[in-house]
């Protein structure tokens, strides 16, 4: 895939050998009344070797979904605050990401982040979101009603000093435009005061 053999080793030649960076990869779909899946399903927590990250690609699955919006939102929100609830089924179903993080009882978020860091959330997707910003204190999922909702996302990553960069890989525009939204509601903007966020990687940026 495009994010295993392009993506991934990319970054990594970007950054350089010698940069103290951590690399990890999660997958969401939507779950309760949004599909019959998961939130978040983290496939390789944060780790100094990009490899396996890259080798992590090769669990990435496109299904499922009962409807057109995904759980971009609750996923995110668990991965960076470590939230968890039954509802949301895959990783970000219990208390405590300890165990998930090696026994590290410092780290947080069920991606495993570290105190000290920069985190950096980057999504790639072509679905609307459910929970999204133009709804930001209302939550879709009725049948998960401690489901987070996107002011909460944007608290909890501002509260971690955290950047958010959106990808749409598909061509309707959904991710890109959500995207935009909360790239400025975390100050993830270019030297212009610009979102950064893109549409069609083949394209580049917008």
């Amino acid at each position: 895939s495009t994010l295993s053999t392009t993506i991934v080793p990319g970054i990594a030649r970007a950054i350089g050998a010698g940069a103290d960076v951590r690399y990890g990869l999660a997958d969401h779909k939507d779950f309760a009344n949004g599909g019959a899946e998961y939130a978040l399903t983290v496939l390789q927590p944060l780790n100094a070797d990009p490899a396996r990250a890259q080798a992590a690609t090769s669990r990435l699955v496109a299904s499922g979904g009962g409807d057109g919006p995904e759980a971009m939102v609750p996923a995110m929100h668990a991965l960076i605050s470590g939230y968890g609830i039954a509802e949301y089924r895959g990783t970000a179903t219990r208390r405590t990401t300890t165990s998930d993080c090696g026994g590290d009882a410092t780290a947080f978020g069920w991606g495993c982040f570290s105190p000290g860091r920069v985190p950096i959330l980057v999504l790639f997707s072509d679905a609307d979101w459910h929970n999204g910003p133009s709804t930001p204190m209302t939550n879709f999922y009725s049948l998960a009603p401690a489901t987070a909702t996107y002011d909460q996302l944007v608290t909890e990553l501002n509260r971690r000093q955290a950047y958010f960069v959106g990808i749409d890989v598909g061509s309707t525009r959904d991710t890109y435009v959500q995207s935009e939204q909360l790239a400025r509601d975390t100050g993830t903007l270019d030297a212009m005061g610009n979102p950064i966020v893109f549409n069609n990687p083949g394209g580049g940026p917008e």
